[in-house]
């Protein structure tokens, strides 16, 4: 159906959009037209689009176009943008402490570890888990990582050690992290 009609005719919101004048500079300059994520709407589908769009001079008087719909990875680097505001909102206004821990030292924490151990968490990052433990808990830490390391859950009462030195009472709710 397309065939032998113009641009115009075919999608009459093209010139509107300020595409026409960016093909005529690319026709004129010889310079590709790279533009990503571009929003137009498609009369055909009668629904607004984002398009990567790439435009290549292919002789004096010829253009080759390309549109690449897509609306699904724009929609998508939407969803997570949104996920992780929602994240960052909850993990800086939560009370309790949350820290990823790899192979025995702190991979992030949450912005609450401030509240909970005494410092921020830039402190923690690195640092052995072991630190915030009292010494004297080692035996029960070895066997709550015996716990996890086989796929189970710790929940209880433990003790910490905050950067002053003093001890606290805390409650751990632990298991392993597996990733998607």
């Amino acid at each position: 159906e397309l065939i032998g009609t113009s641009a115009l005719a075919s999608l009459p919101d093209l010139e509107g959009s300020g595409l026409l004048g960016r093909y005529a500079q690319c026709l004129d300059e010889g310079q590709p037209l790279v533009i990503d994520d571009f929003t137009y709407f498609n009369e055909i589908l009668d629904d607004a689009r984002r398009y990567d769009i790439r435009a290549n001079r292919a002789g004096t008087d010829l253009l080759s176009l390309t549109w690449s719909d897509v609306t699904e990875r724009f929609e998508f680097a939407q969803r997570i943008a949104a996920s992780e505001r929602n994240y960052r909102l909850l993990a800086e206004n939560a009370d309790d402490m949350v820290a990823h821990v790899r192979q025995g030292r702190f991979v992030w924490v949450s912005p609450s570890v401030e509240g909970v151990l005494g410092a921020p968490p830039a402190h923690w990052l690195g640092r052995e888990f072991r630190e915030v433990v009292p010494p004297s808990d080692a035996p029960a830490l070895a066997a709550r990582l015996k716990t996890l390391s086989e796929g189970g859950v710790i929940q209880q009462r433990v003790r910490v050690v905050s950067v002053d030195g003093v001890t606290h009472w805390v409650h751990l709710h632990a298991k392993p992290f597996y990733d998607a």
